[in-house]
């Protein structure tokens, strides 16, 4: 399977890297299927891009890689739309925001996306608490530089 992403041009992808969103993601709810794939140059970043419009896509990584310890309180109204079998099905990614330039560099610790990875399901969860931070910096701007 092909799509087109504006910057990366031509991507092929096979179906076991699609994931089916019924809910969509926060502001993109019309779009419901997303390819997530495994960017080699930039690790540890991922790109879920849409299969609906693949003009709109996310760079992605794992928590772990942001947060030592993370465990946002999902709760089962967060996890049963994944109909999850044991917590070896679950993966969970984060939303990385890059900057002007670079300059800035964030994740959205609220907002998790919940993978089911055996049945290819996804959910992003907006946790309640504000544990979490909505841009948690991964990498600021030097000093004097805005």
């Amino acid at each position: 399977m092909r799509i087109v992403h504006p910057e990366l041009g031509e991507i092929e992808y096979g179906e076991d890297h699609v994931y089916g969103f019924p809910e969509g993601l926060l502001g993109f709810e019309e779009l419901t299927k997303f390819v997530l794939l495994e960017l080699e140059d930039l690790d540890p970043l991922y790109l879920l891009i849409s299969v609906d419009d693949p003009g709109v896509s996310f760079p992605v990584m794992s928590p772990l890689g942001v947060v030592v310890g993370y465990t946002p309180p999902l709760s089962g109204a967060d996890l049963e739309p994944l109909a999850l079998n044991g917590a070896e099905e679950m993966a969970l990614f984060v939303i990385v925001t890059i900057g002007p330039e670079g300059r800035e560099v964030t994740a959205n610790l609220r907002a998790p996306l919940c993978l089911n990875v055996r049945r290819r399901l996804g959910r992003q969860c907006v946790l309640e608490d504000g544990d979490y931070d909505l841009h948690h910096p991964l990498m600021g701007a030097p000093p004097g530089v805005r």
